[in-house]
Protein backbone atom coordinates (compact mmCIF):
# COMPACT_ATOMS: atom_id res chain seq x y z
CA UNK A 1 0.00 0.00 0.00
CA UNK A 2 1.06 3.28 -0.67
CA UNK A 3 -1.13 4.98 2.27
CA UNK A 4 2.04 5.40 3.83
CA UNK A 5 3.75 7.98 1.54
CA UNK A 6 0.12 9.71 1.37
CA UNK A 7 0.49 9.93 5.33
CA UNK A 8 4.05 11.09 5.72
CA UNK A 9 3.25 13.80 2.75
CA UNK A 10 0.10 15.03 4.93
CA UNK A 11 2.59 15.28 7.92
CA UNK A 12 5.31 17.04 6.02
CA UNK A 13 2.68 19.34 4.43
CA UNK A 14 1.53 20.51 7.63
CA UNK A 15 4.81 21.96 8.35
CA UNK A 16 4.86 24.11 5.67
CA UNK A 17 1.38 25.33 6.27
CA UNK A 18 -0.26 27.08 9.53
CA UNK A 19 -1.30 23.84 10.91
CA UNK A 20 1.35 22.50 13.91
CA UNK A 21 2.37 18.56 13.46
CA UNK A 22 1.35 17.20 17.36
CA UNK A 23 1.50 13.51 18.42
CA UNK A 24 -1.86 13.00 17.12
CA UNK A 25 -0.53 13.72 13.48
CA UNK A 26 2.30 11.60 14.00
CA UNK A 27 0.88 8.66 15.53
CA UNK A 28 -1.36 8.79 12.74
CA UNK A 29 1.58 8.42 10.01
CA UNK A 30 3.27 5.96 12.34
CA UNK A 31 -0.03 4.04 12.48
CA UNK A 32 0.03 4.36 8.45
CA UNK A 33 3.38 2.57 8.56
CA UNK A 34 3.22 -0.03 11.00
CA UNK A 35 -0.07 -1.35 8.74
CA UNK A 36 2.51 -1.57 5.61
CA UNK A 37 4.92 -3.17 7.73
CA UNK A 38 7.13 0.19 6.98
CA UNK A 39 9.30 -0.49 10.33
CA UNK A 40 12.11 1.75 9.15
CA UNK A 41 10.39 4.53 8.24
CA UNK A 42 8.55 4.65 11.56
CA UNK A 43 11.63 4.50 13.48
CA UNK A 44 12.79 7.47 11.21
CA UNK A 45 9.91 9.44 12.22
CA UNK A 46 10.79 8.51 16.07
CA UNK A 47 13.76 10.37 15.99
CA UNK A 48 11.94 13.28 13.81
CA UNK A 49 9.37 13.19 16.80
CA UNK A 50 12.15 13.99 19.53
CA UNK A 51 14.18 15.96 17.01
CA UNK A 52 10.98 18.33 16.93
CA UNK A 53 10.41 18.34 20.30
CA UNK A 54 7.16 16.31 20.86
CA UNK A 55 6.87 13.54 23.18
CA UNK A 56 5.65 10.49 21.86
CA UNK A 57 3.24 8.74 23.03
CA UNK A 58 2.37 5.00 24.28
CA UNK A 59 0.30 4.63 20.86
CA UNK A 60 3.53 5.75 19.70
CA UNK A 61 5.50 3.58 20.36
CA UNK A 62 2.89 0.57 20.05
CA UNK A 63 2.39 1.55 16.41
CA UNK A 64 5.85 1.44 16.10
CA UNK A 65 6.34 -1.70 18.08
CA UNK A 66 3.84 -3.12 16.19
CA UNK A 67 5.30 -2.36 12.65
CA UNK A 68 8.49 -4.24 14.15
CA UNK A 69 6.45 -7.29 15.00
CA UNK A 70 5.07 -7.40 11.37
CA UNK A 71 8.55 -7.41 9.88
CA UNK A 72 9.74 -9.84 12.62
CA UNK A 73 12.28 -7.38 13.75
CA UNK A 74 12.25 -8.30 17.34
CA UNK A 75 15.21 -6.88 18.87
CA UNK A 76 14.02 -3.40 17.57
CA UNK A 77 10.89 -4.35 19.20
CA UNK A 78 12.57 -5.22 22.53
CA UNK A 79 14.72 -2.33 22.32
CA UNK A 80 11.41 -0.14 21.98
CA UNK A 81 9.97 -1.95 24.80
CA UNK A 82 12.54 -1.29 27.33
CA UNK A 83 12.52 3.19 26.21
CA UNK A 84 9.01 2.56 26.72
CA UNK A 85 9.82 2.20 30.58
CA UNK A 86 12.34 4.96 30.49
CA UNK A 87 9.92 6.78 29.36
CA UNK A 88 6.58 8.53 31.15
CA UNK A 89 4.42 5.73 30.81
CA UNK A 90 4.51 2.18 31.19
CA UNK A 91 4.35 -0.26 28.18
CA UNK A 92 0.37 -1.36 28.19
CA UNK A 93 -1.20 -4.83 27.70
CA UNK A 94 -1.05 -4.00 24.03
CA UNK A 95 2.78 -2.86 24.09
CA UNK A 96 3.85 -6.66 25.51
CA UNK A 97 1.46 -8.33 22.60
CA UNK A 98 3.02 -6.45 19.44
CA UNK A 99 6.40 -7.17 21.20
CA UNK A 100 5.98 -11.08 22.07
CA UNK A 101 4.22 -11.37 18.37
CA UNK A 102 7.85 -10.14 16.72
CA UNK A 103 9.58 -12.98 19.05
CA UNK A 104 6.97 -15.47 17.89
CA UNK A 105 7.37 -14.28 14.22
CA UNK A 106 11.30 -15.23 14.43
CA UNK A 107 10.65 -18.34 16.72
CA UNK A 108 12.52 -16.96 20.12
CA UNK A 109 10.45 -18.46 22.58
CA UNK A 110 12.75 -17.75 24.87
CA UNK A 111 11.98 -14.01 24.68
CA UNK A 112 8.67 -14.62 24.54
CA UNK A 113 7.96 -16.40 28.00
CA UNK A 114 10.51 -13.80 29.22
CA UNK A 115 7.98 -11.02 28.50
CA UNK A 116 4.74 -12.77 28.76
CA UNK A 117 6.24 -13.05 32.57
CA UNK A 118 7.09 -9.74 32.70
CA UNK A 119 3.49 -8.71 31.62
CA UNK A 120 2.62 -10.97 34.56
CA UNK A 121 4.30 -9.47 37.01
CA UNK A 122 3.37 -5.66 35.51
CA UNK A 123 -0.15 -4.16 36.31
CA UNK A 124 -1.44 -5.27 32.85
CA UNK A 125 -3.02 -8.40 32.42
CA UNK A 126 -1.44 -10.47 29.67
CA UNK A 127 -4.67 -11.61 27.61
CA UNK A 128 -5.86 -14.96 24.79
CA UNK A 129 -3.17 -13.02 22.58
CA UNK A 130 -0.44 -12.87 24.60
CA UNK A 131 -0.19 -15.79 25.56
CA UNK A 132 -1.22 -17.03 22.33
CA UNK A 133 1.92 -15.51 20.60
CA UNK A 134 4.15 -17.19 23.43
CA UNK A 135 2.39 -20.80 22.42
CA UNK A 136 3.27 -19.91 18.69
CA UNK A 137 6.99 -18.88 19.26
CA UNK A 138 7.30 -22.26 21.08
CA UNK A 139 5.60 -23.90 18.50
CA UNK A 140 7.84 -22.86 15.99
CA UNK A 141 10.87 -24.43 17.70
CA UNK A 142 9.15 -27.15 18.53
CA UNK A 143 8.99 -26.63 21.79
CA UNK A 144 5.91 -28.22 22.79
CA UNK A 145 6.44 -28.96 26.65
CA UNK A 146 6.71 -24.92 26.93
CA UNK A 147 3.89 -24.68 24.90
CA UNK A 148 1.86 -27.04 27.03
CA UNK A 149 2.74 -25.56 30.11
CA UNK A 150 1.28 -21.77 28.77
CA UNK A 151 -1.56 -23.44 27.55
CA UNK A 152 -1.89 -24.85 31.56
CA UNK A 153 -0.98 -21.46 32.99
CA UNK A 154 -3.45 -19.81 30.86
CA UNK A 155 -6.24 -22.04 32.34
CA UNK A 156 -5.04 -21.36 35.70
CA UNK A 157 -4.80 -17.70 35.50
CA UNK A 158 -8.61 -17.56 34.17
CA UNK A 159 -7.63 -16.82 30.22
CA UNK A 160 -9.90 -18.16 28.33
CA UNK A 161 -8.21 -20.28 25.38
CA UNK A 162 -9.71 -19.80 22.28
CA UNK A 163 -8.70 -22.15 18.59
CA UNK A 164 -5.56 -20.44 18.01
CA UNK A 165 -4.09 -21.91 21.27
CA UNK A 166 -4.69 -25.56 20.43
CA UNK A 167 -3.49 -24.94 17.12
Amino acid sequence: GVEWQWALTLLAAMSHDVIEPNAISYNATLSAFEKCAQWEWALALLSTMFHALIKPTCISYNALISACEKCAEWQWALVLLAAMDNAVFAPNTISYSAAISACEKDAKWQWAIALLASLCQAVNEPNTVCYNAAISACERDAEWQQALALLTTMGWSGIEADAISYK
